[in-house]
């Protein structure tokens, strides 16, 4: 990875093209003290950490949302409970149980009517094709 375009770099080719982009690109750069390119380096590194939590973190309240929505479903409950309801009381019990900071993060859990009518459709359409596909690959 180049830490200075950002951009990955084939190992094959990485030092051809270090010598003879690093001048093209900005010649202040061949100039510079092995320390701001260790710096930008580790600027990177922590950057794409902080990307990967992000994509994890989003991948959890994703799945906190289709999981509301499939006991809304189960339920039969209109799907304004969700964001009437259900995410108030949660954020209660966890600001009671384990602090104000944990319940906050409950606040992104995205809730809404249209919302949770979506995951379920999603959930609806998702069983319907796994159906259609088994009934394809029977025997009968």
């Amino acid at each position: 990875m180049c830490c200075l375009l950002s951009s990955s770099i084939s190992r094959k080719y990485e030092t051809f093209k270090i010598n003879s982009t690093s001048g093209n690109k900005s010649p202040t750069f061949s100039k510079k003290p092995i320390d701001f390119f260790e710096r930008k380096s580790l600027f990177l590194k922590n950057q794409q950490t902080c990307i990967l939590k992000s994509s994890q973190n989003n991948t959890t309240i994703l799945e906190a949302s289709y999981l509301v929505a499939l006991r809304v479903a189960r339920e039969s409950k209109p799907h304004t409970i969700a964001e009437n309801l259900i995410l108030p009381a949660a954020i209660d019990m966890v600001n009671i149980m384990i602090g104000a900071k944990e319940a906050n993060k409950l606040k992104t859990i995205p809730l809404s009517n249209d919302t949770l009518s979506r995951r379920i459709n999603e959930m609806s359409t998702d069983v319907h094709n796994q159906i259609v596909q088994n009934l394809k690959s029977s025997e009968y």
